[in-house]
């Protein structure tokens, strides 16, 4: 049954209790519960707060623009603000890195932070297509709200510090960005010092970056990755995968990993997660996993991903696997 058809059972509107109205709204998407808003006032008052608790913004200058009629309706807007998405791509292809007509962040910045500083209950902001500026702790000055940071397709100056960011983001996504340099995606989740953080594994993504202990405050990762983010030579396959490894292990207290997508597995490729020590809750292909290094005693969860899997070539693969307390093939 369709979202429409749903609310032609629901009979006349006056006679529909606001809460029904209320949790129908919740399983709409936005531009259904604007459209349903608008067909009479007692709908638009039920449903104003689910209006305006994300905004999405394609284009950057226009935050600047809207400013001046959203203050007019102040205490109606900006506390009911929860999420604000910045910007958008051209293209969405997974080859090319940034979009070429990205929007210069930097050129407004000081005018973008202080209209975001009203959103007084603003919890989380994605850019998207953007170009930030050198200081990038600019960009989130005053937002001491944010904690969640979400940078699509974004591009970074080369010489881009990451020095005095905001130290109240608690997730952190970063999917397929440009550096026009050295790769600096380690030193923006040092920095950034998150509990979660979501990746979108690409050869680039860590560069030629020797990988080091990060943030031990880290403890859910989730890494996607498609089959077109790794090489197709097989030596660098092999050598891919051993950075892809090291990656998810430099997180020393990591409790719950998820890996979404495909990871190639090589024939004699022996590269296995060995040091997760604290690993509580395992999603991703049965050929990473080894109970060598982890504690069966901890996992509560474990979930393969694989498309065919034996249940003898699990227990013989990891002799440890019929003490963990949930396990799903």
């Amino acid at each position: 049954m369709s979202f429409e058809d749903s609310l032609a059972c629901l009979g006349p509107v006056s006679i529909t209790p606001n809460e029904i109205w209320y949790h129908i709204g919740g399983f709409a998407d936005h531009q259904s519960v604007v459209a349903l808003a608008a067909c009479n006032h007692r709908l638009h008052g039920i449903l104003h707060p689910m209006i305006w608790k994300t905004l999405r913004i394609h284009q950057p200058a226009k935050l600047i623009e809207y400013a001046p009629v959203w203050k007019k309706r102040a205490r109606q807007i900006f506390p009911l603000v929860k999420k604000v998405i910045l910007g958008n791509v051209q293209s969405f292809d997974v080859i090319v890195e940034h979009s070429v007509a990205g929007y210069r962040y930097g050129n407004d910045w000081r005018k973008h932070t202080a209209i975001l500083r009203l959103f007084t209950s603003l919890r989380s902001i994605t850019f998207i297509g953007m170009f930030f500026p050198r200081r990038f702790a600019l960009v989130l000055d005053s937002l001491t709200t944010v904690e969640e940071l979400s940078l699509i397709r974004c591009c970074f100056h080369p010489l881009v510090d990451f020095t005095g960011v905001n130290g109240n983001i608690r997730r952190l996504m970063a999917e397929i960005m440009c550096w026009h340099g050295v790769s600096q995606s380690l030193s923006l989740i040092r920095c950034l010092d998150p509990e979660c953080v979501v990746v979108v594994w690409r050869s680039s993504f860590v560069g030629k970056n020797f990988i080091t202990e990060l943030p031990k405050s880290v403890r859910t990762l989730t890494v996607k990755s498609t089959m077109w983010s790794w090489p197709t030579d097989e030596t660098c396959c092999v050598r891919e995968r051993s950075r892809f490894v090291q990656f998810i292990e430099a997180f020393p207290q990591l409790k719950e990993l998820r890996i979404e997508g495909r990871v190639p597995n090589r024939q004699g490729d022996a590269t296995f997660l060995t040091h997760l020590p604290s690993l509580e809750s395992y999603f991703g292909p049965m050929h990473l996993f080894t109970s060598g290094g982890i504690d069966a005693k901890l996992l509560k969860f474990v979930y393969f991903t694989d498309d065919r899997v034996a249940s003898m070539a699990v227990y013989n693969h990891l002799p440890n696997m019929r003490d963990v307390t949930g396990f799903t093939m």
